[in-house]
């Protein structure tokens, strides 16, 4: 028998070596027998407050407060690719959320059957999309087509270019499901005008329908007309005019806050630059206020959102004169008419990573409060080719934007990319074309990937499974972690969104969990 002393109690402690290890403590003249304190940590390992629940070998992360956590996150990406059209196809820019139906609704022209303008209901259920069967609204050759929602009449309206002399034509449909019922015939919005690069949105507050395009007819000025609409019956009204020269790329948006219509075009009486015009509407008499410029150099595939949450108008557009890169220009309204912010390198790109970007689309997440933009782009550095699928959120503070890593989606070779917001299931729906497959329309769903994990919070694996609130061993660096299972000896893996270890990084921050010496064993970097 040995003698210790009990430095925390500063007692005389004898060992007991007959039994089972524990002290002998002299405590008020009498020998009692207790356990000894635990060894504290040994090799690369620390003590440490679980937050939330630990699993043996779970990859934790340091937070703020001293706790630590599995790492909580989101893989992203494209979800539920489905197949609208199987034929060689263009989408016509054209789609609308029916919330009357809970359904995304997308026009395209289908090239394998005459160019004949196509309408398809889609459903989202989760992370889950399914397409019914798409149906003929123009029996003809269909240039361009644009969709609006009339929530008041419940009815869904098709504005498009006829294949006879590019006559302006709209027709409006019932939705039940994803069945289409007609309620109103081809109806011409002039019987004597072809029209060009038709766009159309929905007026809450005046129940109307605002039409505007290229007039062919007249010059190539801007046209707008606002449509009466009922469940049974529409009707057209007198024609506006906008623009000084030839009017092309036409984009709107509703200010839900102001209640007008921003219209935005590129003018060929001011060398083709981004301008803008102002409507307000009164029933369906409709009234132009400000028309300006919004950007002194070439604009290309731009797009127009509003953003009720900063009360901003935003447009995403491909700078030429910044190497074509996607930028943001952001719009203040002071009654009718705005004041635009000027881009420039630092302050309005959207890809960090000073990439080309084509096919700009930009939309409100409502859920998020942020801005979505997506388009055609490469994460390749430099390249003078883009292709992918891109997506990044911005958020916007006066006119100060804030964007996101840009994420890549789809690695194939994407255009005609058309986003649509389901408000009920909370999920942004894409329609888009897929050169690469044969020119087919495919729709999906995008999620964008998040996570907690940075580069400086990985702090190590759990050794033993915990509980919220207690005390947990980490496994350091240099330390083994024998908990895993699958691992392939010899690789290297890289921690995840959500903590879970792969041989490739996250998209989003790059980690390195360690690398693995046996199928159970990680030898953590």
């Amino acid at each position: 028998m040995s003698r210790a002393r009990d430095v925390a109690s500063n007692n005389l402690a004898l060992i007991n070596p007959t039994s089972d290890g524990n002290l002998l403590t002299a405590s008020s003249g009498a020998w009692v027998s207790q356990a000894p304190a635990p060894a504290p940590p040994s090799g690369n390992q620390v003590e440490m407050v679980a937050s939330g629940t630990l699993a043996d070998g779970s990859a934790v992360i340091l937070q703020s407060d001293g706790t630590v956590k599995v790492p909580t996150g989101v893989a992203g990406g494209e979800l539920s690719k489905q197949t609208i059209q199987a034929t060689n196809s263009t989408l016509i820019t054209g789609s609308c959320f029916h919330t009357g139906q809970n359904k995304i609704v997308i026009s395209y022209c289908d090239n394998s059957n005459s160019t004949h303008g196509m309408l398809v209901a889609g459903t989202i259920s989760g992370d889950t999309i399914t397409f019914g069967t798409p149906i003929t609204f123009n029996a003809g050759y269909t240039n361009n087509s644009s969709l609006a929602y009339h929530a008041q009449a419940d009815r869904i309206v098709v504005v498009y270019e006829d294949s006879v002399s590019q006559y302006g034509t709209f027709r409006t449909y019932s939705l039940s499901g994803t069945t289409f019922t007609a309620s109103v015939g081809a109806t011409r919005l002039n019987s004597t005008e072809s029209m060009g690069n038709m766009v159309c949105q929905y007026d809450p507050d005046q129940q109307c329908v605002v039409v505007f395009w290229r007039r062919i007819s007249v010059g190539n000025a801007g046209g707008v007309m606002a449509l009466t609409v009922t469940s049974n019956s529409a009707g057209t009204n007198s024609i506006g005019n906008y623009g000084n020269g030839v009017v092309t790329q036409n984009k709107c948006a509703y200010n839900t806050t102001l209640d007008h219509h921003l219209v935005i075009y590129k003018d060929s009486n001011n060398s083709s630059y981004l301008h803008y015009s102002v409507y307000t509407a009164s029933g369906t008499t409709l009234t132009r206020h400000t028309e300006g410029l919004i950007y002194s150099g070439s604009a290309d595939q731009h797009d127009l959102g509003y953003d009720p949450d900063s009360d901003r108008m935003l447009v995403f557009a491909s700078l030429s004169s910044l190497n074509s890169e996607g930028h943001i220009i952001v719009g203040t309204a002071s009654g009718n008419s705005y004041g635009w912010t000027t881009p420039s390198a630092n302050t309005s790109r959207v890809s960090l990573f000073q990439e080309l970007a084509q096919a700009c689309q930009i939309i409100h997440n409502p859920d998020t409060q942020q801005m979505i933009c997506i388009w055609q782009g490469t994460d390749n550095a430099g390249s003078t080719f883009a292709q992918d699928g891109r997506i990044a959120a911005v958020t916007v503070s006066g006119t100060t934007i804030t964007a996101g890593t840009p994420q890549t989606w789809n690695t194939g070779y994407i255009d005609q990319i058309d986003p649509i917001y389901d408000t009920n299931a909370d999920r942004l729906a894409v329609a888009y074309r897929d050169q690469a497959n044969s020119n087919h329309i495919f729709g999906s769903i995008l999620k964008l990937s998040s996570t907690d994990l940075t580069t400086s919070n990985f702090l190590g694996f759990s050794n033993g499974a915990y509980t919220n609130g207690q005390t947990a061993t980490i496994q350091t660096t240099g330390n083994v972690d024998d908990a895993q299972t699958g691992l392939v000896i010899g690789s290297t893996y890289f921690v995840q969104n959500d903590g879970t270890l792969a041989t490739t990084a996250s998209p989003l921050v790059s980690v390195t969990a360690g690398k693995a010496i046996a199928a159970t064993k990680i030898l953590i970097a």
